[in-house]
């Protein structure tokens, strides 16, 4: 029951935080297509531990021109059923709106609570990163903090659909630390066996600066265990 009510706690301050654009630059901004997806395999080393490593790929202007590739390697402990702790890395080689390629590198720790009601799954992330943008060029760092809340529903033995919303707070270009961005993703997850699994989600992410483009994202990713 503490356990709930904790989780019950945290989700009701990630969705007490701003999920909108907040003062408006550009009344008339514009959207844009997305298309994710990934593919990756993690390995248990023991009852407590997991490592993983994954691959991605991200098509923007209406899937039609290379965003980026990232490329992620972490390690989750399993601290409780209901309590893990996560940190990992991410080398992420983007091409910018004006088509410059860049090489950034992301930092990342988090905790995760998990609770179970019958075919009910509750989660949520407390996650903190630090991106260093353009490493050669000076280009800074950049500081965030997500908050993400996440509803699943184990509907058939292999199917599980799930609703999550996510929260961005991190320093922008101005040097305050505010909130930048928002998600809303509607997905389900598809077990193929007892070592794979597909996911299959739309993300919609709206950025607090309205001058900034919303995505629609479509996403696609496959995991492996080994």
């Amino acid at each position: 029951m503490k356990k709930l009510l904790l989780l019950i706690a945290l989700s009701v301050f990630t969705l007490a935080s701003p999920v909108g654009p907040t003062s408006p630059k550009n009344a008339n901004a514009e959207s844009d297509v997305e298309l994710w997806s990934s593919v990756g395999v993690r390995k248990k080393l023991n009852k407590k531990w997991r490592v993983s490593l994954s691959q991605g790929l991200r098509l923007d202007d209406s899937i039609g021109r290379f965003g980026q590739t990232l490329t992620d390697l972490g390690a989750t402990f399993r601290a409780r059923r209901w309590l893990r702790f996560s940190a990992g890395y991410r080398f992420t080689y983007k091409q910018t709106t004006k088509g410059n390629l860049k090489v950034r590198h992301r930092f990342q720790a988090d905790a995760q609570l998990r609770h179970r009601i019958g075919k009910l799954r509750l989660g949520y992330r407390l996650q903190f990163q630090d991106q260093i943008r353009d490493f050669d060029g000076g280009d800074g760092t950049r500081v965030a903090v997500r908050n993400r809340i996440k509803v699943g529903y184990r509907a058939l033995k292999k199917l599980t659909p799930y609703l999550a919303g996510e929260v961005f707070v991190g320093d922008t270009d101005a040097g305050e630390f505010e909130h930048t961005k928002s998600r809303l993703t509607v997905g389900a997850s598809y077990d193929l066996g007892k070592r794979s699994s597909v996911d299959v989600f739309y993300r919609l992410e709206v950025p607090a600066d309205s001058a900034e483009l919303t995505a629609h994202i479509i996403g696609l990713g496959y995991e492996h265990s080994l």
